[in-house]
Parts: C-alpha cells; structure tokens; sequence
C-alpha cells in the first residue's frame, strides 16, 4: 500500500494497542529553530500553524508562562558553538560572534544579512577539548576606531599543563572585516589546573582598564582552595591597563586597584571568591558591574561586582554555606539574588538592557541559565531586587551581548543569535491541567491509549531505579522523521512522545505497581518541551506539575532491614527536560536506530515485528522508506547475560553518557563515549580525571585492570552529588555497576 505520512494510516494502528513493559529509556527536546511569532517587524514571515496529532489537545505554541517570545535575530546567519557576540566602537553597525574553536566572524547588523566573514581564526593555536575551553571572550579597545587594537582570551594548545591567555591582535590595515593573525602580542597568561571553570568574560570598564573573569581552576569544591587565596588569580576578576602595551610590558597594574602593595596579595586582583563568572557587564548607565557565577552543588547566584569585593567561594555558595567554616572576623558580599538547582544548573550572566525597543525592559537586567533554558529580567532598586520576571525560554543560551545601540542578543549553542520581543496575544493557549484532557488515552484509569499513539521500546533500558516504562510516538498529520542509520533522526513539528512511570511496591513484583509519572514531549514550534503528570492517589488521573515534586514510597524489600525501605521518588519539572535531552543529541535520546532495531511484542492483537520495519512499512520515514533493518546496527543491552561484554558496556555509556559526554557536549573532562568512538579515542583509558579521583589512590578515568582505581566506576556507585548519571535516578544500578567492573577489570 502506498503511503504519505504516519498519520494517514490510522487504521493500521488500531490493531496495535499497548505494549508490553519494560524498563527503558526517554525522548527529549530540540533546540527552537524558527521565530515563534509576536510583532516580528517589518519583513519577517509568521510561520503558518503545524499539522497536529488528530485527538490531542497541545497547543504547539509555547505553554510557558512568559511574557516575551524569543525570535531569530539574523535569519540567515548560523555558526558552530558560538559564545559572545558583540559590537566594534567605530560607528559601523556590525556584529561580531565568537566561536568556541577559535573563530570571529563579522556581519552587518542586518536581520537579513546573508554575509558572514572571518575576522579572525585562531583555531590553530587554542584548545577546545574540554566543553569550558576554547576561545572564550574578546573585547574591542575603547580607541578602536584609531588603532585597530582588540583582545581575546583562549586556552591554548601547550599540552600539559593548561594555560589560558590574554592576547592582543590588530585589525587588518587594508580589510575592516579582516584582522591581522600575525599581530598577535601576549598580555596576559595563568596555568589552569583542570579543564573547567576557565570564566571568559573580557570587557573594557568605563575606566579604560581591562577586566578578566577567571574561575577557581576547576574540579569540584574548589580542592586547592583558590577562591579564597588572593595569591593567584583564578576564583577572581583581575583588572589590568592595556593602553600602552608592549611585549617587554604588556601591561600594567592600576595603582588603584584594591590590594596593591599589599602583602601576598597579587595587584591585578579587582574583587575574588568565585567559583566561575561566566560572563560579566557593565551597566552603560551606571557603570555597575554585574556578573552571574555558576554554581556547585545547590545555588545559582547573581553578584553585583564591587572594588576588593570577596563573594565567598567556597565557603559559600550563594546564600548558603558550602565547605569549611571560614576563619574568625571574615566577611563575603551577599548576591544580588541565587536561586535552587531545581530551577537551573548553570547560570548565564546578561546585560542591563538600554536599549529602545522594549521600553518596558529599560533599566532591568537579563540573565538566563544554560541547562533549564530560562530567560530572567531582574529589577534592583535601593541596594534591593524589587522585580525577578521570567521572560522567555530558550534552549542552551551560553551568552548575551550588545549591539552598538544597546539592544540585547542571546546567543545559543544551537548556532543561532536571538533576541526579544513582545508577544502578539496578551494570554497564553490552554495547556491540558489533567492527563485526562489531553487526548493521550481513551481511558487514563485503564490506560487505553489514543489509536494515533505508536507504542515502542528500546534495546538499552535507562536505569530508572527499578521503574517500569511504557512508550509510545504521534506524528502528526503527514508528518515523517528524518532517518539517520547511526545518529539522531529529526522529527516533525507536533510529534508527541509519551513515556509512562511505575515503580513494584514489592521489590521486583509487577503484580504490585502503583503509577507515578507519564511525561510528554511535545516538539512546539519554538523548540521541545517536557511536561511531567503525576498520578493521583486514586490511580485514576494525573495532574500537570508547575515544578520539581517528591514523593517517598514504602517498598516491601526482603534485602532491607526490618524487610521494608523508603524510595524517594523525584518528578522533573518542565525545565529539567533539557538537561539530560542535550542539543548535540537533538533532544530525542531514546528514538533512533540502534536502539529500534530490533523485534518488540505488540498486544493488540498479538504480534511479533521489528520495529524499524513495522514503522518502514506505516511511512513513518516518509514514501521513500529506510530500507530492510539488516541493513542497520543495532545495540547489545548491557543487561543481557550474553554477547561481547565490551559492546555491552559499550551500549551501557553510549545510551547513559554520551548525550553528554561527546565533542561539542555539554559533559566535560574532554570525553568521548559514544559508541562508534574507538575505546582508545574515548579519552578515558590511563587518563587523569579532570574532576577530582575521589579520594582513589592513582586513579584514572579507566585503569584498565583495576575497577578499584577507576573514577568512572566509582562515579556509578555513588548515591551522592558526584555520582553518575546525576540526574534521574538515586538507587545505584547494581547490575550495571558489576557489568562495568568487570568489563575494566578484564581489559586488556
């Protein structure tokens, strides 16, 4: 039979019904690839409505409570890992975006510009292995417009140790979009520790002297207490004069900077205490500094940066103590605000807005946070936060930046610039409050499914402690994913994912289940988004959550004390979806081949049928089709007692980590655990953790031999806040655990 999408073919879903259970992985969320509506000014198209799944009441338009849309500043421009963008003091209306690998490239500032050139690369000389290096910060000099002189900070290629650098370049004398590579002079240099926390915010003050925001080193805590040492300069914001460089004095010390002339004390050093400033500003009416450090363990916190300023890392954590009691009579500069790692993980610090398009943000300052894809407007009057307004949301926002004319940016890993505007409806489309009012079942106390819902089930099952999962797809209407053999496919705006939560109340016993959770994923016009319905006590309905929630069940477990044990189960809120569901994975982290690639149990009726060619043969991959599913890898389960113990281990990091931890992932330590990568390549094997050894004597990432002196082993055995995965489980995975043991300890 001919077929033109998923959809068309309802009637043959309606013999599939529900799937068996099992336990298994999750779906995710995109990156927002399109503008998402609001005044969208004079030539920008609105994008026409997206087909739907035929029953399902989403609206696929943000359901977020924000007031501003995020839209795609320059349509036609896109970059790879971009972290800053900002503007040349030469009365030319240009932007300029700089790339973690080592490049600037320079347009117009035009929505419509389609030319980007390369002002400058110096890819060659700067390290970016690690997800924190790279070429982190430029700043142009206030005199531009007559020297031609601009500064960079990068970590660069020295092998070991890590070093990081100021560098001064100059613009090209016959090409003002080209800089001279050859005119490097070196300002600046200090030896990294590790491969994190390397800040990077670089900015000219209102003074004319030069600013640098450096991170404590890296790993975790602080271990060589840097924050609170003023005899280096990580875990500070150093100030130095730049104004008449030389390579026999690069720079100078401001006699007025605060510890001057004092005692063990380095003189570059303007305020110190914290842990990773990534990214500070200027207010351009004020001059006040504001900068957003990123947290640890449990705070995100906003600082407004003051002369000599101590901000307490590591004593400190936002407004919490972390570790250590600090000595008789010390004192910390409290932040502007912090806030939980419930509601994000790694700040991003913004900009005072001035500009003159959004009058109603005038004076208040943006910030955002990476992982949870929140866009803040702070209001601080009279030494207090009077106004703390979600904006917006969008995905992995690594920066801000100006425009000449004060007009905030954001800039995004994703590739794209965004900036605000206000929304065109004053009120946001009814989201469903009940998993009843969704469409998504026919019954919710039964769980009949909706006949456009595809049940499915993966190879390797995400260790969801002791959970049992069902799964089920909705393309929409005409709808076709875009398949890939190895990597992630795409999917069409309006696919719906559904996974379905419940845990045994009697260790191991299905006959005992009592639901938890269902979450949905819902690809919106401006992105993915995850939504978490909780059950209630009655098992009859789920109701929507606003946030994180909690509940602590009783298990009946004949290997605990007393044969019962309490099980705290975490339900994730909206925001945390795109922690774990990284962009560098598309968002969607269960749906691919591998993990499809193989026979499943369908139970209405009974059938037996690989899935890749079950959903071939309903044209989900659109009339041309995949092919048979020979033609396909698949993965090993790590859980299955047979087959290579190195694929199966292998298939264990690949689902588990590697959304993480691969090139241009959010992971650090430089690693590599996907599957096609060679074991030798993957960055573990003998090499030293960049995050600590844990307290094991001569450990490794991998000792191969030696489970006992490997960090990634340990990190799997640990209920604490180093443990690994770190989010979405709190039981260790004893199976999994003795599987990566021995898989180390038999390598050769």
């Amino acid at each position: 039979m001919k077929t033109v999408g998923f959809v068309a073919l309802t009637t043959a879903f309606l013999f599939f019904g529900c799937s068996d259970s099992s336990r298994g992985d999750g779906s995710g969320t995109l990156p927002d690839r399109n503008d998402t509506g609001g005044p969208l000014g004079p030539g920008r198209r609105v994008l026409p409505p997206p087909p739907t799944v035929p029953g399902l009441k989403f609206p696929l338009k943000s359901a977020n409570p924000t007031v501003m849309n995020t839209v795609i500043a320059y349509r036609n421009l896109l970059y790879t890992r971009p972290l800053f963008l900002t503007y040349a003091p030469d009365n030319t209306d240009r932007i300029f975006v700089v790339e973690q690998p080592g490049r600037i490239y320079v347009s117009p500032n035009d929505e419509f510009t389609t030319t980007k050139n390369l002002f400058l690369d110096i890819s060659g000389s700067v390290n970016s292995s690690g997800n924190e290096e790279g070429l982190l910060g430029l700043a142009f000099d206030p005199n531009y417009k007559t020297n031609g002189y601009f500064f960079v900070y990068y970590t660069y290629r020295v092998g070991t140790p890590r070093y990081a650098r100021i560098s001064r370049f100059k613009v090209s004398s016959t090409n003002p979009n080209a800089a001279d590579p050859k005119s490097e002079l070196q300002i600046f240099s200090v030896q990294e520790p590790y491969s994190n926390h390397n800040g990077g915010a670089l900015v000219f003050g209102p003074d004319g002297f030069l600013y640098l925001g450096l991170g404590d080193g890296g790993n975790r805590g602080d271990p060589q207490g840097n924050g609170q040492n003023r005899a280096t300069h990580l875990g500070s914001i150093i100030r130095i004069d730049v104004r008449n460089s030389t390579s026999a004095k690069p720079y100078a010390v401001p006699y007025t900077n605060p510890f001057v002339g004092q005692t063990g004390v380095l003189p570059e050093i303007w305020a110190y205490g914290l842990r990773n400033p990534w990214r500070f500003s200027f207010d351009r009416t004020s001059g006040r500094l504001w900068c957003g450090d990123v947290g640890q363990t449990n705070r995100e916190e906003i600082d407004i940066i003051v002369k000599g300023g101590n901000y307490g890392w590591r004593y400190r954590e936002g407004f919490a103590a972390y570790r250590g009691t600090p000595p008789t009579g010390w004192t910390s500069i409290q932040p502007v605000i912090d806030y939980s790692r419930t509601i994000g993980k790694s700040v991003t610090g913004g900009y005072v807005y001035r500009g003159s398009k959004l009058s109603e943000l005038r004076g208040a300052y943006l910030y955002a946070d990476y992982s949870f894809s929140h866009i803040w407007a702070l209001v601080y009057e009279n030494g207090r936060v009077v106004k703390n307004v979600k904006l917006a949301s969008l995905s992995t926002i690594t920066s801000f930046g100006e425009d000449r004319n004060g007009e905030v940016m954001i800039v995004s890993r994703n590739g794209r610039i965004y900036t605000l505007a206000r929304r065109s409806t004053p009120t946001e489309p009814d989201f469903p409050m009940k998993l009843s009012q969704t469409g998504l079942f026919v019954d919710t106390k039964t769980l009949e499914p909706n006949p456009n819902l595809f049940p499915y089930d993966v190879t390797e099952e995400l260790w969801s402690d002791d959970a049992v999962k069902k799964r089920w797809l909705a393309l929409p209407t005409g709808g076709a994913i875009t398949f890939h053999p190895t990597n992630a496919w795409d999917f069409p705006i309006g696919t719906v994912l559904v996974k379905h939560f419940e845990l045994p109340t009697t260790w191991r016993d299905l006959r005992t289940m009592t639901r938890l959770e269902t979450r949905v994923l819902i690809h919106m016009q401006s992105g993915w988004e995850g939504h978490t319905y909780k059950w209630n006590a009655a098992q009859t309905d789920a109701d929507l959550l606003p946030g994180p929630d909690t509940r602590t069940i009783t298990i009946k477990d004949s290997r605990a004390p007393g044969g019962t044990r309490l099980q705290t189960w975490r339900f994730p809120g909206k925001a945390n979806c795109l922690s774990c569901h990284t962009e560098i994975q598309k968002r969607v982290l269960g749906l691919n081949t591998r993990q499809l690639n193989h026979r499943f149990r369908y139970t209405n009726p009974r059938l037996i049928a690989n899935q890749l060619e079950t959903l071939n043969q309903l044209g989900a991959f659109g009339p041309k089709g995949i092919g048979k599913p020979n033609l396909y890898e698949t993965y090993i389960s790590s859980r299955t007692p047979f087959g290579d113990i190195e694929k199966r281990a292998r298939t264990y990091l690949a689902v588990n980590c590697s959304q993480c931890h691969q090139p241009g992932g959010t992971g650090g330590g430089g690693l590599d655990l996907r599957f096609d990568t060679p074991r030798a390549n993957t960055g573990t094997i003998g090499v030293n953790p960049s995050h600590g050894n844990l307290g094991l004597p001569g450990a490794k990432i991998i000792a191969k031999g030696n489970k006992n002196a490997s960090v990634l082993w340990e990190r799997m055995r640990r209920k604490d806040d180093t443990r690994m995965p770190p989010l979405g489980t709190h039981e260790v995975d004893l199976q999994t655990v003795d599987l990566i043991g021995v898989w180390i300890d038999t390598m050769k």
